[in-house]
């Protein structure tokens, strides 16, 4: 099943928890989208083609997938990324195809209230 990709910017303070729900609909904009089978993940890296992985979040650690509603919900409780700066971050769908379904730019700016 293709999915038509979405982008979101994210922008948070330092350390702060990072919380964004998805939801996949049909065609028809208002059926949810089973997702029983497949595997979520979401990654932050510098630039689409770094190799190293500054976050990574999977179904149970980060990330809340509730199949039958088509939902992926992204609660990082406290971003482990330690440096500023402005990275990509990417949300795909595992399983019989791979297939990525959110993306977008990922800021980490300086924590002011400590």
């Amino acid at each position: 099943m293709a999915f038509d990709q979405e982008e979101f910017n994210v922008c948070i303070a330092q350390g702060d928890t990072w919380v964004l729900e998805l939801q996949l609909f049909e065609a028809d904009g208002t059926t949810p989208i089973n997702i029983t089978g497949r595997v979520a993940r979401v990654q932050v890296r510098e630039t689409p083609a770094a190799v190293a992985v500054l976050l990574d979040l999977t179904d149970g650690s980060g990330l809340t997938v509730t199949p039958l509603d088509g939902k992926i919900a992204i609660n990082a409780s406290t971003t482990p990324i330690t440096i500023l700066g402005d990275f990509v971050w990417a949300c795909e769908l595992g399983g019989a195809e791979v297939e990525e379904i959110a993306n977008g730019q990922f800021k980490v700016l300086q924590d002011i209230v400590r």
